[in-house]
């Protein structure tokens, strides 16, 4: 797919837009951004002065993807909006479609996701359950995140996973994060169409629309 990053692993971007692609047919990521060696912690003191500044990736249609359809990292602000994400994790047991991780203030909103088919992972070891396999997920460090408007429906884990710290001391517990106004139709959450992995002290829900078959 599309891959934003830097050679050495200190470069950022200031100003980057993605719009309007059709992308299909990757066997990993659609769209991503990697993870920068200095600064890429949003709890840090300097994180604005290391972070991709002013990203958007909005208006894409991104399906038949290996996992993830849009996974980012290391954004201060930005916006993911407008984008159609389906038929994901079609080659992997789980892969969430749209992700953040080390992000601070990212607003993720107007998206319409189905079709994510993560499935049971059989592996020995492995508790047999689906997970993964949703449309949105803030991951660790997803700080001061919005997730609003965006429709789900036909995923296979439901609609949003909040991936957070095992204990109240640990950081990632701490990310604000507000879901709103979202819709979710016909998802199959096989632990709640909208999951907490762990504790939270900072996480919002309110006004969404569940509808179950």
């Amino acid at each position: 797919g599309i891959q934003f990053w830097s050679t050495d692993g200190y470069g950022r971007f200031d100003g980057l837009t993605i719009t309007q692609c059709e992308i299909y047919d990757v066997d990993n990521v659609g769209i991503s951004s990697s993870k920068r060696k200095g600064g890429s912690d949003p709890y840090g003191a300097d994180f604005k002065e290391h972070a991709f500044l002013n990203v958007e990736i909005s208006y894409n249609e991104i399906h038949n993807i290996g996992k993830n359809a849009i996974f980012v990292r290391n954004l201060y602000g930005g916006f993911i909006e407008h984008n159609v994400v389906h038929d994901t994790a079609v080659r992997c047991y789980t892969g969430n479609s749209i992700v953040t991780r080390d992000v601070d203030g990212t607003v993720i909103q107007y998206n319409e996701g189905y079709n994510n088919m993560a499935r049971v992972n059989d592996m020995p070891g492995s508790d047999k359950g689906i997970m993964d396999g949703c449309m949105l997920d803030a991951d660790l460090r997803s700080r001061n995140t919005i997730w609003q408007y965006n429709y789900s429906h036909d995923n296979s884990f439901g609609l949003f996973l909040n991936c957070t710290g095992s204990s109240s001391d640990d950081v990632n517990a701490k990310d604000k994060v507000i879901v709103r106004y979202n819709l979710s139709v016909c998802d199959k959450g096989n632990r709640g169409i909208i999951y907490i992995n762990y504790y939270s002290a900072g996480i919002e829900v309110y006004n969404n629309t569940i509808i179950t078959a």
